[in-house]
């Protein structure tokens, strides 16, 4: 039966502790209890399968969930994001283990997020940390004043799950220069906050101004809350050639389409759609079902007026790195990262693929392959994002890979960064927070 405790008092009496999960959530999980419970100790962690899966994690063993003894009795940690849970509990009952407490992203989210507030606010002589009102899983990062404050509205979202050890985190983060490493990787910094929309009457915003295409598939499950997106957004089901049900008007795939590549190329199906089927608009983009731009309809009038070529997502702080954060904590494994290396180089040449390397070991980029741009500026970025994934795609197939992991989406959620991040120079880009539904 299942624990109605938290996951520092649950685990007092218990002798044997196992973390079910050997990801993001299970590792910030131990990491909360060797904080708080130094004296609980975790036996393993487990997994379902041990194929993809690390064989250490924090000096701990992974071992297969089947392999382990009922006996004695373990207390179970189901650490892993919500929407593995109840497949996670079945899986425990079947095999005869009937002790376990389930915690989630949001939950260990919350408590990493108040113990790093503090800890920062206190010791930074830089910068000053605050929990985010969109996204529960970033907190935001500001300057500090000289008295301690925050100073201003100009902020990236921190790095919370993918914390270094904290010996390290407060270091590397002093030794950053806040404005000037950013504009060196991602150019002028513009946020949408700051456009001044006062004198704008008209808020209504035709299909040939503006139409972003927010990516949805019969996998989605409802939102907790009722969510009504501004009149620009257009639901698209991606995926829709491998769906038994049809739940939008726009699907992927009519017209040209990828739209059976969704298993791996998740929201990137959408992006071709769009680029191939899309009427045409002054301004096309993609956001998600759960991920939506913070932008009104005012200021999705400004963006012309501003002469704004693009609008992203505000950029992610990752001060382990972009490219060890992906190998640490999305399907990006090495071979995946080589692979796309690989296809920068034989698609995009050598330009592209020296950039990559300088760039990929910097610690700033683009979340979620959210974009809103000129039609222009999307089609070229269309026109050299899809040859790179299909070269991807063709070197799996030709080494006999087949994956479901939608390592394809991830490493394209690299390469936006990237491509934004070479053309910070030639192109206006502004960033927004996105918010995130549950």
């Amino acid at each position: 039966m299942e624990s109605e405790n938290t996951i520092f008092n649950a685990t007092i009496e218990k002798k044997r502790v196992i973390i079910y999960g050997a990801h993001l959530v299970a590792r910030e999980v131990y990491r909360c209890l060797h904080k708080c419970r130094p004296d609980i100790k975790v036996e393993s962690f487990a997994v379902t399968d041990t194929e993809d899966n690390p064989d250490v994690l924090e000096g701990i063993a992974v071992k297969k969930i089947s392999d382990l003894e009922t006996f004695p009795h373990p207390y179970i940690l189901i650490a892993m994001p919500e929407k593995y849970h109840e497949e996670a509990a079945r899986t425990l009952e079947t095999l005869g283990f009937f002790d376990f407490e389930k915690v989630g992203l949001k939950e260990v989210s919350i408590l990493k997020g108040k113990d790093m507030v503090l800890d920062i606010n206190k010791n930074s002589k830089k910068y000053f940390l605050a929990e985010s009102f969109n996204d529960y899983s970033w907190l935001d990062v500001f300057e500090k004043d000289e008295c301690g404050n925050k100073k201003g509205d100009r902020h990236y979202k921190f790095t919370l799950l993918t914390r270094l050890p904290d010996t390290g985190l407060l270091e590397k983060l002093e030794k950053l220069d806040f404005r000037a490493d950013y504009e060196r990787l991602l150019g002028t910094y513009r946020n949408l906050a700051q456009l001044d929309t006062a004198d704008i009457k008209s808020v209504g915003i035709d299909e040939s101004y503006m139409a972003v295409y927010m990516a949805a598939s019969q996998k989605d499950k409802p939102l907790k809350t009722a969510y009504q997106p501004y009149r620009y957004v257009h639901p698209l089901q991606a995926g829709a050639a491998l769906a038994d049900i049809k739940n939008s008007q726009l699907e992927d795939d009519k017209g040209e389409n990828i739209s059976e590549k969704n298993v791996s190329f998740a929201e990137m199906t959408a992006v071709y759609w769009i680029w191939k089927n899309a009427p045409s608009a002054k301004y096309k983009g993609l956001c998600h079902y759960r991920r939506h731009f913070v932008m009104n309809e005012k200021q999705a009038k400004e963006l012309e007026r501003e002469d704004i070529d693009v609008v992203l997502t505000t950029p992610r702080l990752v001060l382990n790195g972009i490219k060890e954060m992906f190998l640490s904590d999305t399907p990006v494994k090495a071979d995946v990262f080589e692979n796309m290396m690989n296809s920068i180089q034989d698609m995009a040449g050598d330009v592209y693929a020296d950039y990559a390397r300088r760039y990929f070991d910097s610690f700033f980029y683009y979340p979620n392959n959210m974009l809103i741009a000129r039609e222009k500026i999307f089609n070229d970025y269309c026109n050299w994002i899809f040859p790179i994934l299909f070269c991807m795609e063709k070197n799996d197939l030709k080494n006999h890979v087949v994956k479901t992991d939608r390592h394809i989406a991830f490493a394209a959620e690299l390469l936006t960064s990237l491509y934004f991040s070479f053309h910070k120079e030639d192109l206006k880009i502004a960033v927004t927070d996105y918010l995130f539904l549950e």
